[in-house]
């Protein structure tokens, strides 16, 4: 069965806005609920990173994972994660969703709730983790992080 294609989500920040394909209306939009930031400094945020599988969206922003329906943008799930890098790397296999902070590998159901997390030793020089995010891998399905260019 084909993914759901009908709506264009527009990410930035803590909101996002799903604008309908046919006419460019909106559908729905979601802003992270927070004060003071989700309990971060502006420059501990990064930057929202969503992925679109199965008929939702995940939207990973500072220290909140989010699960929402992709036609009506209600919340099904949401869970407390570690800050990433620029911004949090994820990869789904099956159904589950990885997602790489700073210090821990976390996986999620497909509802958004917490299956396990591990620490992992991949801490960077505070110098190379602002130019660099790592890859999450499995056998056909790779998915790198942010990486800043240096010229």
């Amino acid at each position: 069965m084909q993914e759901d294609r009908s709506l264009l989500i527009i990410a930035m920040d803590a909101m996002f806005v799903a604008h309908r394909r046919t006419d460019g209306s909106v559908a729905w939009s979601y802003r992270f609920e927070s004060d003071g930031f989700l309990g971060t400094s502006r420059e501990d945020q990064g930057t929202i990173e969503i992925a679109i599988h199965g008929g939702r969206i995940y939207a990973a922003f500072g220290l909140k994972l989010v699960c929402l329906d992709y036609k009506t943008g209600a919340l099904i799930g949401e869970a407390d994660i570690e800050a990433g890098h620029r911004r949090p790397t994820m990869l789904f296999d099956v159904n589950q969703l990885f997602v790489l902070g700073r210090t821990k590998l976390m996986c999620f159901d497909l509802n958004g709730r917490r299956l396990w997390e591990a620490p992992h030793d991949l801490q960077a020089s505070k110098m190379n983790a602002l130019y660099y995010s790592p890859v999450l891998a499995l056998p056909g399905n790779i998915v790198r992080g942010d990486v800043m260019n240096i010229h």
